[in-house]
C-alpha cells in the first residue's frame, strides 16, 4: 500500500519499507511503463517547486533497485529500472494492476501495482468486492480461519509499530528512541574511552583546541561536567587511558616529538601525583591494559627501547618485564591484550591493519585465531562471561561494533551506525564507545612550481560520504568510493567534463584497500563482490559497466594490482594461517601461475616509471621496494619512518616517481611530505580540514593532488546497556508487544 511505502516479495518474509520520494518515482516510472521518462520529468513531478540535485534521484533509483532484488540480491532484478545516459529511466518489467485484498470496505489507497515477482503497491485502482463463496469442507475452513489469524495478528504488530513510532523521542530521525546517550557536550574529538568497573565514570582523551594536544577527562554516565585528570606539559599529548580492575586508578600514554613516551599512573579521583611507570620512546603503535590483580600492566609489541615482538607484562613495584611464552613469528604485531574475565585467558590483536582477534591462555601457550576478517580492527573488548567479545571494524565509510562469538567464530552487527573503541564495564554490562559521524568530500588540490598548493577544488559535491579517490594514467577519469546512493559503491566520473558521476552498479566495494587502474586506463582491479558471490577480486570497466570476477588463487585476497606485463598481477592476501603476502601471479591462463612471493606485505602499488614494486609491511613502519618479479635480492628498504603503521594506505606514486605521503599534525589537516626528487619541507594542503586516511592519488603528469577531507568531522562518547542476545521468533515478539525490547 501506499501509505505504508512497502515492497513485497514472495521471497522475502517481510516487506521491503522504501521512502516517500522512491515511492513518487516508481508511479511516475510505472504511469509510463515502457518508455523513457526523464530526469526532467521525474524532478518535476516528484519534486514539484524545488531544486533538487541530480544525487536525490540516483539515490530514490537506487534504492527501488535494491528492494526488487530479492534476498539474494538477484542482478537480473536489477534490470527492472533501465539507466538511459544522460537522458532518464525506463521501467522494463511488466505491469499489472492489483485489486484490493481485503473486505471491500477500505479505500483506494489499499489497491496495488505489481511487477512480478516483486510488488510495489499503489493507490491507483477502485476497491472491488469479494465474492468468494465460504468454503464448504471443515479442512478449508480452518485454513481460512488460521489465515484470518494470522491477517488479525499482523494488524496488531503493525498498530503497535505504528504507536511506538508516533510516540518516539522528537527530533529522532528515525522515530524511535536511539539505544545510547552521548555524555560529551563539547565541540571536537573525543577519543579511545575507558570505563570503570562500575559503569558509573568514562575516562576518555580530549582533543585541545587547533590540535595542540590532548588531555584525559573523567565524565559520569549522567552527563555532569567533565573532570580534567591530567594536565600534559607543552608539547606532550595524554591518550589511550585504561582503568584498573579495582577503580582506583588509570593508567595512559604521554607523548610527545621525536617519538618521546611514557606510560602514567594516576589515582583515579585525581588526589596524587602521576606516576611515570615504563618508557615506551620509540614505539609505533602502543596497546596495554592491566592485569586481573592489578599489579602489573601487559604489553603488546613494542619498539624502541624496550623492544618486544610478542606480549610482555611489566610488574609496576619491581619494574621488571615478564616476557609470556608462546608462539610470535617474525612479522607477527600483536597488539591490545585483554585478559579475559575469568583471567584464564589473553585476547590480542594480530596485525591491527588487516588482523583479527587471537587468544592466548593467561599464562601462555598455544594461539587460537577467533575470527577471520582480515579486517581493520578499531579497538575491541571482552563481553561480561567471556564467551564473546565486541570488535569495532572498518567497514564501507565507517567503523561498526560487532558482537563475536568465541565458540562459534561468528560476527554478529550490533546495529550501531559510527561506532568504534568499545570499552565494557564487566560488573554492570554497561558499553561506551566512540561515535564519529565524518562527511568526507573529494578535493583536487593544484600545486605551483614551488610545490605550494595553488588552491583547492571540491569535485562532485554530494551528501555522502566520497573517499579513496583513485586517478587514472591518463589524468581524466577518477574512480572513487562514496554512500552517496544510500550504499556503499563505486563511482566513476571525469572531473573536466562537468558531467556527474556514474554509479558502478552490482558491486559492492571493500575499502580496506584501493582498486588499481589498468596502464591503459580502460579497466580497474578491485576487491569487493556482487550478489550471490563471494568477496574477491574483480575486473571493472567503467566504460561498458561490466564486473567480472577473478580466478585468484588465494583463500583471502585483499588487493591486487597491475604487474609489469600485461598478463602480470600482484596480489596482497593470505593462504591461511592469519598471514598476509605478496604474490606475483601470470594470468594468462584460466589457472593462475604463481611466479614469486614476498611475506608480510600490507599494501602493495606497481611504479610504471620507475619499474619498481612498492609495498608496506605489518609489523613496522616505512616502505620497501622490490623489482618487477620479486627477486629476493632486490628487496631494500626505502623510507623508515612514514607510512605509519596506522597510516600505511596513505602514501602514492606521485611525479617523477617521487612518494607522496599525507598524513594530519597539530595546525595542519591534511599535509603533503613528498620523499625522493621534488618537494625538501612538507606542504600544508588544508590547515583545517583533516585528510581520510584510507588512500588518496597524486596525478604523475602535473602533480595534482586528489584527496578526500572531512567537510564535517568530530567525535563523542556515547553510552548505552549491552544489547540483550538475539531470541528466538516468538520470545522476541512478545517482548517488542509488551515494550521489554528497546
Amino acid at each position: 500500500m501506499v501509505s505504508l511505502r512497502e515492497v513485497h516479495d514472495p521471497e522475502r518474509r517481510r516487506p521491503i519499507r522504501i521512502t516517500p520520494k522512491a515511492v513518487g518515482v516508481i508511479l511516475a516510472l510505472v504511469a509510463r511503463a515502457g518508455r523513457v521518462v526523464s530526469r526532467e520529468e521525474l524532478f518535476a513531478e516528484v519534486w514539484p517547486d524545488t531544486m533538487p540535485t541530480n544525487d536525490v534521484l540516483t539515490q530514490a533509483i537506487a534504492q527501488l533497485r535494491k528492494a526488487f532484488s530479492g534476498d539474494g540480491g538477484d542482478p537480473a532484478r536489477q534490470l527492472y529500472i533501465e539507466t538511459i545516459a544522460k537522458t532518464g529511466y525506463r521501467l522494463l518489467a511488466p505491469v499489472h494492476w492489483l485489486a484490493d485484498q481485503g473486505d471491500g470496505e477500505g479505500d483506494a489507497g489499499d489497491a496495488g501495482v505489481a511487477a512480478e515477482p516483486a510488488a510495489v503497491e499503489a493507490a491507483t485502482a477502485a476497491p472491488v468486492k469479494s465474492n468468494a463463496r465460504p468454503a464448504g469442507r471443515l479442512y478449508r475452513s480452518f485454513l481460512v480461519a488460521a489465515a484470518a489469524s494470522l491477517a488479525l495478528f499482523g494488524a496488531l504488530l503493525l498498530g503497535v509499530y505504528l504507536w511506538r513510532f508516533v510516540h518516539a523521542t522528537p527530533g529522532s530521525p528515525e522515530g524511535p528512541e536511539r539505544p545510547y546517550r552521548l555524555i560529551v557536550s563539547e565541540l571536537g574529538f573525543e577519543t579511545s574511552p575507558t570505563i570503570s568497573p562500575d559503569g558509573r565514570m568514562v575516562a576518555y582523551a580530549s582533543e585541545l583546541p587547533d590540535g595542540a594536544g590532548s588531555l584525559v577527562k573523567l565524565q559520569a554516565s549522567d552527563n555532569a561536567r567533565p573532570r580534567v585528570l591530567s594536565q600534559p606539559p607543552p608539547g606532550w599529548r595524554d591518550h589511550a587511558p585504561a582503568w584498573s580492575p579495582d577503580g582506583r586508578r588509570i593508567a595512559f600514554v604521554r607523548s610527545g616529538d621525536q617519538g618521546r613516551c611514557e606510560v602514567i599512573v594516576v589515582p583515579a579521583e585525581g588526589l596524587g601525583e602521576e606516576r611515570s611507570v615504563a618508557s615506551c620512546t620509540g614505539t609505533w603503535m602502543l596497546g596495554f591494559d592491566w592485569t586481573p590483580d592489578g599489579r602489573g600492566l601487559i604489553f603488546g609489541t613494542m619498539a624502541g627501547m624496550n623492544a618486544a615482538s610478542g606480549l610482555r607484562i611489566l610488574d609496576l613495584d619491581s619494574g621488571r618485564w615478564r616476557a609470556l611464552d608462546y608462539p610470535v613469528a617474525a612479522g607477527d604485531f600483536d597488539y591490545a591484550p585483554r585478559y579475559s574475565p575469568d583471567g584464564k585467558w589473553i585476547g590480542f590483536v594480530r596485525n591491527p591493519q588487516f588482523g583479527d582477534l587471537w587468544r592466548i591462555p593467561a599464562e601462555g601457550g598455544a594461539a587460537e585465531r577467533l575470527s577471520h576478517e582480515s579486517a581493520q580492527i578499531n579497538g575491541w573488548n571482552w563481553l561480561p562471561g567471556g564467551e564473546q567479545a565486541v570488535i569495532g571494524r572498518s567497514v564501507g565509510s565507517q567503523s561498526r561494533l560487532y558482537r563475536l562469538d568465541v565458540q562459534q567464530q561468528r560476527l554478529r552487527d550490533f546495529g550501531l551506525d559510527d561506532a568504534q573503541s568499545p570499552a565494557v564495564a564487566q560488573a554492570t554490562g554497561t558499553l561506551a564507545f566512540v561515535r564519529r559521524q565524518a562527511q568526507f568530500g573529494l578535493f583536487r588540490v593544484r600545486l605551483g612550481e614551488d610545490g605550494e598548493p595553488a588552491g583547492a577544488q571540491r569535485l562532485f559535491p554530494s551528501l555522502g560520504r566520497d573517499l579513496q579517490p583513485v586517478l587514472a594514467p591518463d589524468g581524466r577519469q577518477l574512480l572513487f568510493a562514496s554512500d552517496r546512493s544510500g550504499s556503499y559503491a563505486l563511482w566513476w566520473g571525469v572531473p573536466a567534463s562537468g558531467d556527474p558521476p556514474r554509479l558502478i552498479e552490482n558491486f559492492r566495494p571493500d575499502t580496506g584497500q584501493p582498486p588499481d587502474w589498468s596502464s591503459d586506463s580502460s579497466s580497474l582491479l578491485a576487491l569487493g563482490q556482487v550478489a550471490g558471490e563471494e568477496r574477491g577480486i574483480y575486473r571493472i570497466v567503467p566504460g561498458a559497466g561490466t564486473v567480472q570476477r577473478l580466478p585468484v588463487p588465494m583463500e583471502q585476497p585483499l588487493q591486487a594490482v597491475h604487474g609489469a606485463g600485461a598478463d602480470e598481477v600482484l596480489v596482497v592476501g593470505s593462504s591461511g594461517g592469519g598471514r598476509a603476502e605478496l604474490a606475483l601471479f601470470d594470468s594468462a591462463a584460466t589457472s593462475w601461475r604463481r611466479l614469486a612471493a614476498i611475506d608480510d606485505v600490507t599494501q602493495v602499488r606497481y611504479d610504471r616509471q620507475g619499474k619498481r614494486v612498492l609495498f608496506t609491511r605489518a609489523d613496522r613502519p616505512g616502505l620497501w621496494q622490490a623489482d618487477a618479479r620479486l627477486s629476493a635480492g632486490s628487496v631494500r628498504e626505502l623510507e623508515g619512518a612514514v607510512p605509519s603503521l596506522w597510516r600505511f594506505r596513505n602514501w602514492a606514486v606521485g611525479a617523477s616517481g617521487a612518494i607522496d605521503y599525507l598524513d594530519s599534525v597539530p595546525g595542519c589537516g591534511a599535509r603533503l611530505s613528498r620523499a625522493g626528487a621534488g618537494r625538501a619541507q612538507p606542504a600544508c594542503l588544508d590547515a583545517h580540514r583533516k585528510a581520510a586516511e584510507n588512500g588518496f592519488s597524486s596525478d604523475p603528469a602535473s602533480g595534482d593532488i586528489y584527496l578526500a577531507m572531512a567537510v564535517q568531522d568530530g567525535t563523542n562518547i556515547g553510552v548505552m546497556p549491552l544489547p540483550e542476545e538475539p531470541q528466538g521468533a516468538w520470545v522476541g515478539i512478545i517482548n517488542w508487544l509488551s515494550g521489554k525490547e528497546k
